[in-house]
């Protein structure tokens, strides 16, 4: 299926990463997801400057904000540019909002911390089947995986013949309201696909 060949893909894009991590310190033991000795590595032994930015308990923090604005900021040498965009690919660009490798595999794919990953519900004939529950509260509707909603779309695929639909409960209340009220104009703003709130503040306001 697309999702496990996107496993495959990505965790061979992990291991890669992990390997010219190591290689560019020089540590075959090197872990990258280990913030102690991202420390140790990139601020104590390659002389990186902190980013300034703190974690609760007081110490340089190396997540992947304050990465990024060392990247953006610093005047860094090859190596050290190199091996700080490793990190990143592998943790993720926030101000992008680009996961990185990590998220994929452990929160998407595979599944962390008792999530289940997409991979657990590929059936035999490589698709997925989500269910759907309505939430008591909300009314919306919501799906039985984990994440599903955040799938990268490009991974997701619909069977020969069907097709994938995205649907909203766009402003249901205020339909709702204007169906029971009887309230004309409302019904006549929602008929022509009028914005529903600027139509209102036109109404409230006197702005054509």
């Amino acid at each position: 299926s697309n999702i496990t060949s996107f496993n495959n893909f990505i965790d061979v894009k992990m291991q890669e990463l992990v390997a010219k991590a190591r290689m560019l310190c020089g540590d075959k033991l090197f872990n990258p997801q280990s913030s102690k000795q991202i420390i140790e590595e990139l601020f104590e032994r390659m002389g990186v400057k902190p980013s300034g930015q703190m974690t609760p308990g007081g110490k340089d923090t190396t997540s992947t904000k304050a990465l990024e604005e060392i990247l953006s900021t610093q005047k860094l040498d090859d190596k050290q540019r190199e091996f700080v965009t490793v990190l990143l690919d592998i943790g993720g660009r926030p101000s992008q909002k680009q996961p990185g490798v990590k998220k994929l595999l452990g929160t998407f794919l595979k599944g962390m911390k008792g999530d289940a990953g997409l991979l657990r519900f590929v059936e035999k004939d490589g698709r997925i089947r989500p269910s759907f529950k309505q939430d008591a509260v909300t009314g919306r509707l919501k799906s039985g995986i984990h994440n599903m909603p955040h799938v990268v779309r490009s991974i997701i695929a619909p069977k020969e013949g069907r097709k994938i639909i995205s649907a909203d409960y766009e402003q249901l209340e205020l339909r709702i309201l204007a169906v029971l009220a009887r309230e004309e104009s409302m019904l006549q703003a929602f008929s022509r696909g009028f914005d529903i709130h600027a139509f209102t503040a036109s109404q409230v306001f006197g702005i054509p």
